[in-house]
């Protein structure tokens, strides 16, 4: 829904107003909350994320549906979530990994949402730099040219929902072009996720909950994989994946009082719930591979309490048990909560006189990757360690 110039909608007293909306369909989810209890996620790990409400739609004065009222990817969005919106957004449709000789992000693959007024050479030299033969090359190219903290946030909590709908699309690709220059990835579409998954013949109406995707999300794309293929990198991903595990899904034995997305699940239901019910009656439901059924009907809370009860327990015990360094897993123990980081050389004076050349180094003494993330320098520098930082 595009507003008209100068009546903006407000959609929290407290935010900035927009200058267009989306409703989004809550028919494939019956439990009407995974778009918001994912974008949600994404938030408590400190990445880019779409705020989302549930509303009721009545159209002439009668029931039509309930939705989800969602931002709209665009430079209102890049502004909320403190991004330049004289940086280039791209809605991305494809894989990231084909030759730039065939230009084919420039037929389709790529939809601009900012900085309209110029063309793609800068996401053609991205491809470029991460498709590169030479790993040496490509390696210098990544650290120079990506904000590889916020990119392994990003990929990390996506493991953390259980969507694997990515990333042959459903990513933004963003460049701080005015300020460092790095290339940034966020998420959308994020509906395939808390156990749903499309699978074989059943496709997108599989009831089917599923609780060990595959990881690490993302290798099929020329970025992503880029990242996973350089070992220091591949090592910040794993780590940070396990803070967010013990910092937002929490590990087995968690006292049920202290659950945060099964908190958020009965906070919601209680909102939800009454319009859901209105909203099954009209347009039905779905299941066993058909897009209209009467074969699987889910209440709303019916649907909510199967991922509480069964899908929150069995991806806490893969992730926390099956997959961790110990059971011949990638994700390592937790983070000690002592851990310490050293001060290496401090370069106050550079020989060249730029300030912008002066640094601190930090070394890990310890025998794992650590995660700074939230960290912070206090004293004549004062700096605070973004999240992703590992």
């Amino acid at each position: 829904i595009e507003f008209n110039p100068g009546y903006r909608f407000r959609y929290s007293p407290d935010e900035p107003t927009v200058s267009d909306i989306n409703f989004m369909t809550t028919y494939p989810d019956k439990a009407h909350l995974r778009n918001i209890l994912a974008y949600e996620t994404y938030k408590a790990a400190g990445s880019p994320y779409h705020w989302v409400i549930p509303a009721r739609v009545q159209q002439n004065a009668n029931f039509w549906g309930d939705v989800h009222l969602m931002e709209n990817g665009d430079t209102d969005y890049l502004e909320r979530i403190g991004r330049d919106p004289n940086g280039p957004l791209y809605k991305m449709y494809n894989t990231f990994n084909s030759s730039p000789s065939h230009a084919n992000i420039a037929s389709g693959n790529a939809e601009k949402k900012s900085r309209k007024w110029e063309g793609n050479a800068d996401l053609l030299a991205l491809l470029n730099g991460v498709i590169q033969s030479s790993v040496t090359n490509r390696t210098i190219f990544l650290y120079d040219n990506v904000d590889i903290p916020q990119m392994i946030n990003m990929l990390a909590a996506r493991v953390v929902t259980g969507d694997q709908d990515c990333c042959h699309k459903n990513y933004y690709l963003y460049r701080d072009t005015m300020g460092n220059g790095e290339w940034q990835a966020f998420p959308w579409d994020v509906d395939l996720s808390f156990g749903r998954r499309w699978i074989a013949s059943l496709t997108y109406w599989d009831d089917t909950m599923v609780t060990n995707t595959y990881m690490p999300v993302g290798d099929n794309n020329g970025l992503f994989n880029a990242l996973y293929q350089t070992p220091q990198i591949y090592e910040m991903y794993w780590r940070r994946l396990r803070t967010l595990m013990d910092e937002i899904l929490q590990p087995p034995g968690t006292p049920t009082n202290q659950l945060k997305y099964e908190k958020r699940i009965d906070e919601l239901t209680s909102i939800i719930a009454p319009d859901a019910a209105l909203d099954l009656a009209k347009w039905g439901t779905w299941g066993n591979g058909s897009a209209s059924s009467t074969c699987c009907v889910q209440t709303q809370p019916q649907a909510a309490d199967i991922i509480k009860y069964n899908y929150l327990p069995q991806r806490r015990l893969y992730l926390f048990s099956n997959m961790i360094v110990s059971a011949g897993g990638k994700i390592p123990l937790a983070q000690p909560a002592d851990v310490k980081i050293a001060f290496g050389k401090i370069e106050f004076n550079p020989s060249s006189g730029k300030q912008s050349e002066e640094y601190i180094q930090l070394t890990n003494i310890n025998s794992f990757a650590v995660d700074i993330s939230g960290w912070r320098l206090d004293g004549g520098v004062r700096h605070i360690f973004k999240p992703g930082t590992v």
